[in-house]
C-alpha cells in the first residue's frame, strides 16, 4: 500500500494464456479482447520492455490490451435424495451431462484447472443431495482415482446412457416429447426442434418436414400443412419460414383487433357521457314523467267529451274565433 492507495489484486495468466484473478479465480475472469484494444498510452518510452512486448503481439508502441472483466458462473449439481428411478432418464439425466459438459469447460480456463488434485476436491464440493451421498461411497472405495474417472462414474449412475443419443432423440419424437407448448413462439420451437434432432445425423429431409408439423400446435398445424400453392413443402427451410410468417400474421391480426376493441370504446364513451355528480356524491334523481291531463268538450246537450291535453273544465269550450256554428 503506497500513499494510501490500495494496490490491484495480483493477475496471472493460466494454461490457456487468459489472464486470471489470483484472488477469486473462480468468480472474475479477465478475458483479453484483441478486437476491441484501444492502444491506450502506457507513459512508457520507446525501447522500454512494455513497448518491446507490445510490439511483439502486433500492437503499437506505447499500447497495453484492453480487457472485459465477466462473471463466470461456478458449476454446481444437486439432486434430491428422494428422487425416483423413473426421474433419472427423464429429468436427472439431462442436468448431469450439462454439469459434466460445463465442468470440463471451466477446468479448461479457471487457474489450477490442469491439476487433477484441484479438480478431484472442486467436485467434491460442487456436488450436492443424492450426488454428494454418492461421491463420498465411491470415492471413501478407492484410494486412487482421476477426475475424469469421477466425471466418467457420474454419468453411469445418475445418466446412464442405456441406448444410443440417437435412439434416444428418435424415441423422444415418437413420443410427442417435442410438440409445441403453451405460450411458446414458433421460433423458441424451432430452436428446440433442432436441438432434439441433433443426435441424428442421417434425418431425411421429409422426415425433418414431418416431425417439425407434428409438433406445431393446432393453431399453426392447419395453415402450414401446404404451402401458398396447396402444395406438400419440399423443403424444411422453406416450411420454418411459411410457419414463421403465419404466427407474424396472427399477431399482426390480434393487434388490429385490439386496436378496433380501443377505438369503439372511444366513441361509446363520446357518445354517451358520464352522468353527472351532484356536490352530495349521489347521481341525479331522473325525472318523473307528468301525469296527462284531460280536456272536456261538451257535445249536445251538455254531454261532456274528455281527451288529453288541458285541464277539465266544466261547462261548453269557448267557440274557436273566425268559426260560426
Amino acid at each position: 500500500m503506497t500513499n494510501g492507495t490500495v494496490p490491484p489484486p495480483p493477475i496471472a495468466r493460466n494454461n490457456s494464456n487468459q489472464l486470471i484473478n489470483m484472488n477469486n479465480p473462480s468468480s472474475d475472469v479477465l478475458i483479453p479482447a484483441v478486437e476491441h484494444i484501444a492502444g491506450r498510452a502506457t507513459g512508457t518510452t520507446a525501447g522500454d520492455g512494455e513497448n518491446n512486448a507490445a510490439t511483439e503481439r502486433g500492437l503499437p508502441a506505447g499500447a497495453s490490451d484492453e480487457v472485459i472483466r465477466i462473471t463466470i458462473p461456478v458449476p454446481r449439481l444437486n439432486i434430491p435424495a428422494e428422487i425416483k428411478l423413473s426421474e433419472l432418464s427423464r429429468e436427472v439425466a439431462p442436468r448431469v451431462r450439462a454439469f459434466v459438459r460445463d465442468v470440463r469447460k471451466y477446468f479448461d480456463f479457471v487457474r489450477g484447472g490442469n491439476h487433477d488434485s484441484i479438480r478431484c476436491l472442486f467436485l467434491a464440493n460442487a456436488l450436492e443431495g443424492a450426488a454428494k451421498t454418492w461421491h463420498d461411497d465411491w470415492t471413501n472405495a478407492r484410494l486412487q482415482y482421476t477426475s475424469e474417472q469421477l466425471l466418467e462414474a457420474l454419468l453411469i449412475r445418475f445418466a446412464p446412457q442405456i441406448q444410443t443419443r440417437e435412439l434416444e432423440a428418435l424415441e423422444k419424437l415418437a413420443a410427442g416429447q417435442h410438440q409445441m407448448r403453451a405460450n411458446e413462439t414458433v421460433a423458441a420451437y424451432h430452436s428446440r426442434f433442432e436441438a432434439l434432432i441433433a443426435p441424428i445425423p442421417d434425418l431425411r429431409e421429409v422426415d425433418r418436414i414431418f416431425w417439425f408439423i407434428r409438433g406445431l400446435s393446432s393453431e399453426f398445424s392447419g395453415e402450414c400443412a401446404t404451402d401458398h400453392d396447396g402444395k406438400p413443402f419440399q423443403e424444411y427451410a422453406k416450411l420454418v419460414q411459411h410457419t414463421l410468417g403465419v404466427e407474424a400474421r396472427q399477431l399482426a391480426k390480434l393487434r388490429s383487433q385490439a386496436q378496433t376493441r380501443v377505438l369503439l370504446r372511444a366513441s361509446t364513451a363520446v357518445q354517451d357521457p358520464a352522468p353527472i355528480i351532484t356536490d352530495d356524491g349521489d347521481l341525479p334523481a331522473p325525472e318523473l314523467a307528468r301525469p296527462p291531463v284531460l280536456v272536456s268538450r261538451t257535445v249536445g246537450a251538455g254531454v261532456g267529451v274528455a281527451s288529453i291535453g288541458t285541464r277539465v273544465g266544466p261547462g261548453p269550450l269557448p267557440r274557436e274565433q273566425g268559426r260560426r256554428c
